[in-house]
């Protein structure tokens, strides 16, 4: 099965998907990753347009480049890997396109410039981590508890595991809306 419109996709997975840039949890059968991509876009998109918290935004943003910047270090240090063992004229490409100088002649001596260059990834990296919004200690809020609460204001039960991400969009705007109506109710007391 695909999830291929946001008012399918369960909460659970949408939120996974959002801290780790795994969109191919999309799909359990075989999927050209690009197809995935555009897709994953798109419910992204509509995501973002029918909920925009401007921390959401941020913690979602910040953490997709750290994610980013974690992950082609990673691939970087592999690669360096790869050449201390053998020449290899894609890995070289790679590094290349990646902006990294190196070539056939002197991949070897290159291979530790490029290790220490790539630690520059990791101070990008935390950077962004820097710039995450923090909660308060003791104050982490789970996705399950989320809901729960959801369904406690609410008075509704539903099945946190299906539960689809515009199906929680529409909930937390009806709490929204009940919350508003409390306070107007307490002012005109």
């Amino acid at each position: 099965m695909i999830y291929k419109r946001f008012d399918t996709i369960p909460y659970k997975m949408l939120i996974e998907i959002l801290s780790t840039g795994d969109f191919k949890l999309l799909s359990d059968e075989e999927t050209p990753e690009e197809e995935l991509k555009d897709i994953w876009e798109s419910i992204e998109r509509e995501y973002m347009q029918q909920n925009p918290t401007d921390n959401e935004e941020k913690i979602i943003k910040y953490t997709k480049e750290v994610y980013y910047f974690e992950t082609k270090h990673k691939q970087v240090l592999t690669f360096c890997e790869v050449l201390k063992f053998d020449y290899d004229s894609e890995v070289v490409e790679i590094l290349k396109n990646y902006g990294y100088s190196i070539d056939h002649h002197n991949y070897l001596e290159r291979v530790p410039v490029v290790e220490r260059e790539a630690n520059a990834l990791l101070d990008k990296a935390m950077k962004f981590q820097n710039m995450i919004p923090k909660t308060e200690p003791g104050k982490r809020v789970t996705v399950d508890e989320m809901l729960a609460s959801y369904g406690a204001i609410l008075q509704i039960d539903f099945d946190y595991n299906t539960v689809t991400a515009s199906k929680v969009v529409a909930l937390g705007k009806q709490i929204d809306l009940k919350v508003k109506a409390l306070e107007r109710s307490q002012i005109n007391q």
